[in-house]
This record gives structure tokens, C-alpha cells and sequence, in this order.
């Protein structure tokens, strides 16, 4: 097999979100794990040496015996963590996951922030002991070392949230192939985001939901407000069926738009040469220092969609409501939400103001005429 063969898939956006988040936000708590799992290995490997050396001994020959204990400090990319490094009473034994290096600190790293992002499972600790090149690894040690990192990812997960700080919410839905195909009923992977200042997101839930299933919805929510999130004022979501009425249920708050996704779904419809001018004058309404300039963008979007695609100008005057949800926030709380709500489609969030705010009418969105929109013949009733 080549080397291309064994290369793991790159992971998508929305990994790299999740793991991002956990990384900055909750290093701590991954250290905490991260030492767990590297004294379990060390353990699990002198065990296995231990009993190979001793096993192959001749009579009357001395058994190899721990000594105690010394400390050392391991470094790895997210901290400096203490290992107590066994001691033999003749000889030395140093430890494969101390011995690999920075690769081997980067690997446990890893493992550790994908288990808690949800990425791998029990696979995932095989795989890395396979890595490190640990031999004879007893299996039920194993699957207790599994148990310990389990226990730490479900509390993660189950931890209490302080509502006072987590106002604004970003439901980030993972894109499958199927929601193109039109089956948007099928599980995708959710999670869900605290939107902090400086541009930061912290991870509070992951979950499978369809796309379709309110009452899937409403259990991931109400599992948020079990937990002690209360008094949530916004929350940014591309739109699914059944998302808007379990917030409304559940947090009693409007949804923003996002509004990357919102742009992805126009490129359907809208003919690609004024696809630059739509996306220029839903920027700007983002952009907008106060709401009735915002909405005064739209009409003029609308006003200029309607003779070449009034579908189309039909679907952004109905979702307003969402697109401009963000402009009944208190401005020095705007400008952390904007920066999500905009740069969602596909990458991480952006920070807010580094696109020029020209309006619709800046790039000829009025020459858009009803023969060149007709080169997309499709409905734009699905988009909604």
C-alpha cells in the first residue's frame, strides 16, 4: 500500500471548528486527559516489558522490579503537564510515548481533542497506541483506559453552563452530500457554539439531528437549558424545518441567519453574474449601523430582483426577519455575532468589517434582466 493509500481524510470545516474551540477554550481540561492517557500508556507498556524480560529468565536469575517513581515534565502544543516516569531497579526504561518525540506528544494530543470534538472512539485509542508502536498492550487495560477517557468526554459534555455568559448561540449544521441531492432529512452532525467576544466560539453540545425533526431540535436544546443555559438573546443557524420553532420554544428568542449560507443557497438561483452584486448588498445590510438603513438595502435588493427573478425577491423580503435579527442587539455585542453570522459558510468566522460595504446598486444589480436570470430555471421555493 502507498503512502497515499494510509493517509487519514482531511478533516472538514466543521472538525476543524470543533477541535479548534476545544483547544483554545478548553485546554485545561484536555491536559487533564492528555496526562490520564499518556500514564496509562507508560503503565501499560512497562507491564508488557515487565513480563516479557522476567518471562524469558533463567532459573535462579534476578526478576527485573520497579523502583519508584521520578517526575518529569511533558510538553506538548497545548501545555506542560507532569509524568511520573517509572524507575527500574536495574537498568533504565524509557517509555515509547515519551521516546517518539513532539509526533508522539502531537498524536495524544489529538486523540484526545477528537475524542472530545466526538471525531473517534475506542478505534481512535487503538489506533494510537498501533502509532506509538506499543506491542503486547493488554486488552482489558485498554478498555479500561477507553472508560477513563469516556467518563471525561461525557462530562465535558455534560457540564453545567453559566447562562449570564453564553447569550448568543451558533448552531453549526456539518454539510453532507445528501442535503445537495435534496435528502435534508438525513442525521447530520450539530453543534453548538457560544459566541464570545474577540471572535471566539466555545463548544456547549454536539448531537445527530435531521434536518426536518423539531422534536430532535427542542431534545438538544432543552439539554442546553437542563444544564443551566438561560436568557439566550440571538441564536445564528442556517435554516432547517423545525430549528426556528424549537428555539422559539425552548430559549423564546429569533434566529439570525447565517448569513454565508444564505449567499450559498441564492448561488442556485440567481444567474452567477450578479451573484457578486447580491451577496455586496447582503453584506452591507449586515454592515449597517443602525436597522433602518439595513432594511432600507433589502428593498432595494428586492425591489431590483423583482422583475428578473420575483421568487427570488419573494425569499429575501419573507427571511428578512432572520437576516437582520442581529440589528436588535446592543452594538458593542453586534459586532461579536456579525462576525459569525457572516463567515460561516464553509470556513471559520471571519472577523467583521474586512469586506468593502458597497450596496446592491454599486455593482449594476439594475441591469439584472429577466432573460439572463432564466438561465437558472430552477425554484427558488426550496431555499426557504
Amino acid at each position: 500500500m502507498t503512502a497515499q493509500t494510509l493517509r487519514a481524510p482531511a478533516p472538514t470545516p466543521a472538525v476543524r471548528r470543533r477541535r479548534s474551540a476545544i483547544e483554545r477554550e478548553h485546554a485545561d481540561a484536555v491536559l487533564a486527559t492528555v496526562r490520564t492517557v499518556a500514564q496509562e500508556l507508560i503503565e501499560t507498556e512497562l507491564t508488557a516489558h515487565l513480563a516479557q524480560v522476567n518471562g524469558n529468565l533463567e532459573p535462579g536469575q534476578p526478576r527485573l522490579q520497579r523502583n519508584g517513581f521520578r517526575q518529569r515534565s511533558w510538553t506538548t502544543p497545548l501545555g506542560t503537564i507532569g509524568l511520573d516516569m517509572p524507575k527500574l531497579r536495574i537498568g533504565s526504561f524509557r517509555p515509547l510515548v515519551v521516546a517518539s518525540g513532539a509526533a508522539g506528544r502531537r498524536r495524544v494530543v489529538s486523540f484526545v481533542v477528537d475524542a472530545y470534538a466526538g471525531v473517534c472512539g475506542r478505534a481512535g485509542l487503538d489506533d494510537l497506541i498501533d502509532r506509538l508502536g506499543i506491542e503486547a498492550a493488554d486488552p482489558a487495560r485498554i478498555s479500561e483506559l477507553w472508560d477513563m477517557v469516556h467518563s471525561d468526554v461525557v462530562a465535558f459534555h455534560q457540564r453545567q453552563i453559566n447562562g449570564d455568559v453564553h447569550r448568543y448561540l451558533w448552531v453549526d449544521v456539518e454539510a453532507r452530500a445528501g442535503e445537495r441531492r435534496g435528502r435534508s432529512d438525513e442525521p447530520r452532525q450539530v453543534a453548538i457554539y457560544s459566541i464570545l467576544e474577540d471572535h471566539r466560539i466555545d463548544l456547549l453540545a454536539t448531537g445527530l439531528v435531521g434536518g426536518s425533526d423539531p422534536e430532535a431540535w427542542t431534545r438538544l436544546l432543552m439539554g442546553l437549558r437542563d444544564r443551566g443555559l438561560d436568557g439566550v438573546s440571538l441564536v445564528v443557524a442556517h435554516t432547517h424545518p423545525g430549528l426556528e420553532q424549537a428555539v422559539a420554544q425552548v430559549f423564546g428568542c429569533p434566529v439570525q441567519r447565517d448569513a454565508g449560507m444564505f449567499t450559498k443557497t441564492l448561488m442556485r438561483y440567481v444567474h452567477p453574474r450578479h451573484m457578486h452584486a447580491v451577496m455586496r448588498s447582503v453584506d452591507d445590510a449586515l454592515h449597517a449601523a443602525d436597522a433602518g438603513y439595513a432594511h432600507a438595502v433589502i428593498d432595494d435588493l428586492v425591489a431590483q430582483l423583482a422583475s428578473a427573478t420575483p421568487k427570488v425577491a419573494e425569499l429575501v423580503g419573507r427571511t428578512r426577519h432572520t437576516l437582520l435579527a442581529l440589528h436588535d442587539l446592543p452594538e458593542e455585542d453586534r459586532i461579536h455575532v456579525r462576525a459569525v453570522a457572516i463567515g460561516t459558510n464553509g470556513s471559520a468566522p471571519r472577523p467583521a468589517g474586512t469586506v468593502a460595504r458597497r450596496g446592491a446598486h454599486a455593482y449594476g444589480l439594475g441591469r439584472i434582466s429577466p432573460s439572463s436570470a432564466s438561465a437558472r430555471p430552477r425554484t427558488a421555493s426550496a431555499a426557504a
